[in-house]
């Protein structure tokens, strides 16, 4: 909407808006309201449509409300999300922020392998995507860590990416079991019901790769999604 402005010169602009709003009370009587804002700011990239500019926009805002809201972001620069901003998009909506109180659901039990199986397919719907292997092992480390899930007991949750991948190579050099491979065939099987331009937000809403928090939402009835 700023035609003809670099990104920096649009950022001031956000930050006098943002400054003016902070300004503004509302009195209704009995108390009176202090105004608050997040603002995403994006720039408009070559060969960016227009669905583009405003997923990168989009992400921005996303940016601005998990660094504490009432403030003035852009994009995460240098980021594999400011290159695929529709992909970012869909991880920003369903990737929650890992909690350090969630309660262990599974009284301390690592993965098992059929667990890792259904992690491996999810991992490699990501990279079908257009995600780097190691990106798409540290958001599947988040959802774990957030879900509760504990990482092995000789592994750190800093590095608890790392470790999955390295599962994961040996997993497709064919050391794998046989839970773990008829799990990660039914999570595949679940996925090539999903339209291919729905599989990575479908997937991630519908939880596939957690068989105990997996939902049943509209959206994946709508797309008739199958879970074995």
């Amino acid at each position: 909407m700023l035609k003809g402005l670099t990104l920096d010169e649009s950022v001031k602009i956000a930050e006098d808006l943002h400054a003016n709003l902070s300004d503004v009370t509302l009195d209704t009587g009995e108390w009176t309201i202090n105004v608050s804002c997040s603002l995403g700011v994006a720039e408009l990239q070559s060969g960016d449509s227009l669905d583009d500019l405003m997923k990168r926009t989009d992400l921005a805002l996303y940016r601005a409300k998990q660094e504490g809201h009432d403030r003035v972001a852009t994009a995460p620069p240098d980021s594999w999300i400011s290159e695929r901003p529709r992909l970012g998009v869909s991880m920003a909506r369903h990737l929650p922020a890992p909690a350090p109180n969630v309660k262990d659901r599974r009284k301390g039990a690592p993965p098992g392998p059929a667990l890792y199986g259904r992690i491996f397919a999810i991992i490699d719907l990501l990279i079908a995507s257009g995600l780097r292997d190691d990106i798409a092992a540290q958001i599947m480390a988040q959802r774990l860590i957030g879900a509760g899930v504990p990482t092995p007991d000789d592994v750190e949750a800093a590095d608890w990416w790392r470790d999955i991948l390295d599962r994961r190579a040996a997993f497709r050099a064919g050391d794998a079991t046989e839970e773990g491979l008829r799990e990660y065939g039914k999570v595949v099987a679940a996925i090539e019901t999903i339209p291919p331009h729905d599989r990575v937000e479908c997937a991630l809403t519908n939880d596939l790769w957690d068989r105990r928090r997996m939902v049943a939402s509209e959206r994946s009835s709508e797309h008739g999604l199958m879970v074995p």
